[in-house]
């Protein structure tokens, strides 16, 4: 389950009641945030690798990278963390094809 009060912290954006791990995910990269390992972690998403390659299998867009990044939790630099972001025109994409289906 995600947790709210550790989105808040980090300036992400609320997650609805109940919302899945791989819609909340793909709503934060649609925002244009970029979503590491260790952010997932500290927000309750045990592996950000398995909601990756879930949204692979849906067919949505977006970019992976490998970087160091600072944990949220210790602010230490942690070692090569799997990272997922849209382009901007990843966004522009999504945004088309969700208005698309709400038609």
């Amino acid at each position: 389950m995600i947790r709210q009060n550790k989105c808040l912290e980090l300036g992400l954006p609320e997650p609805y009641p109940c919302q899945k791990e791989a819609n909340y995910v793909l709503s934060v990269i649609a925002l244009g945030i970029k979503a590491d390992t260790n952010m997932a972690i500290s927000i309750g998403i045990d592996s950000l690798q398995s909601v990756a390659s879930a949204l692979r299998r849906k067919g949505y867009l977006f970019t992976q990278e490998y970087e160091d990044v600072k944990c949220p939790l210790t602010g230490k630099r942690a070692k090569r963390a799997a990272i997922l972001y849209m382009t901007k025109e990843q966004q522009k994409l999504y945004k088309n094809e969700k208005s698309r289906k709400e038609s």
